[in-house]
């Protein structure tokens, strides 16, 4: 089953397939950290992510913001009000 995430539903572990990591329902939190991080960045992406704090916790859903941005790979966050 597919959640509102997008993310596929694993009912055993009652947690959430994000791609890259597991989404725990009952912790409502990410139980694995973000695979990249300002290691893996350019060194522009990296100062742009040290001026966002709400990035530094690699177990965070979408800074904090669920209602405006979503993340369906588990990898990057997109603002969903903002149409492509």
């Amino acid at each position: 089953m597919r959640r509102s995430t997008g993310y596929e539903s694993d009912k055993e572990s009652s947690s959430d397939f994000a791609q890259a990591r597991m989404y725990s329902l009952a912790h409502r939190r990410f139980t694995s950290p973000e695979p990249f991080g300002p290691w893996a960045m350019s060194q522009d992406e990296r100062a742009a992510f040290y001026l966002v704090p709400q990035q530094w916790n690699r177990y965070a859903y979408v800074l904090n913001n669920p209602v405006r941005l979503t993340d369906p790979t588990g990898l990057e966050v997109y603002d969903s009000s903002v149409s492509e």
